[in-house]
């Protein structure tokens, strides 16, 4: 093999390597918290609402309360839905490889060990300032993601990567949050920190390849001086070869 083929193939090892390397390097994380949440009370069992909890708005408490008592007192049939809302703007034209939506528990009170909580892809607009159970927006009757709720004091998550996929083209992602099962004569709750918790305010966390602007410019000046330095010493690697 002559000198300019091997330095050829050296300049072009170099280069793959360094295409490689960028590959790797090519992945973005953000938190996106939400900008919108509340939750929604009914008692099943009354249509007529003498408590007057269907028409009640709870979106400026510190917490989301996900929660039936079925039974415990008379026949009051008590069940709560969360809401949460999250603008992804800034997920545009991103090609996403993974979004989990996390809650802070703060309480919980379970009958059992474990208690499922479903995600349900929320299909219409509301507002945290004004929604009641009476106002609620439409969601999907079948979960998006499902989590095991053992305890409180720390952060559980969801996948829901299709749906925020999905969302990304419009710019908002809502989620309708409740537990899975209830059981006659029985009380159970789900405590999470609501937006107005601050430091754990429910949030997406997202996962996206970063292409263009998304790299710092800082990260293409070692591109090109990598390059450079590779295919120099290539260069002369191959002259060595020559002599």
């Amino acid at each position: 093999m002559n000198g300019k083929v091997r330095n050829s193939l050296l300049v072009v090892g170099a280069v793959v390597l360094l295409v490689f390397a960028l590959g790797q390097q090519a992945v973005k994380t953000v938190i996106i918290p939400a900008t919108e949440d509340s939750y929604v009370v009914a008692d099943l069992a009354a249509p007529d609402d003498p408590q007057g909890l269907r028409t009640k708005n709870y979106g400026s408490l510190e917490f989301l309360k996900t929660w039936y008592a079925f039974g415990v007192l008379d026949d009051e049939r008590l069940f709560s839905i969360d809401l949460i809302k999250f603008d992804l703007s800034e997920l545009k034209n991103k090609e996403i490889e993974s979004a989990f939506v996390q809650f802070f528990v703060r309480q919980a009170d379970l009958t059992d060990v474990v208690r499922l909580v479903d995600v349900h892809v929320v299909k219409g607009p509301w507002a945290e300032s004004t929604v009641t159970y009476d106002t609620r927006p439409p969601w999907d009757q079948v979960p998006v993601a499902t989590a095991a709720i053992y305890g409180a004091g720390g952060w559980y998550s969801w996948n829901v990567t299709g749906s925020t996929v999905t969302a990304s083209r419009t710019g908002e992602l809502s989620f309708a949050v409740g537990l899975r099962t209830t059981f006659p004569e029985n009380e159970e709750q789900v405590v999470f920190v609501s937006k107005e918790g601050i430091d754990k305010a429910p949030r997406l966390l997202v996962t996206y390849k970063a292409f263009g602007d998304d790299f710092a410019w800082w990260w293409w000046i070692v591109v090109g001086v990598g390059a450079a330095v590779l295919s120099g010493g290539a260069f002369l690697f191959g002259l060595r070869l020559r002599r």
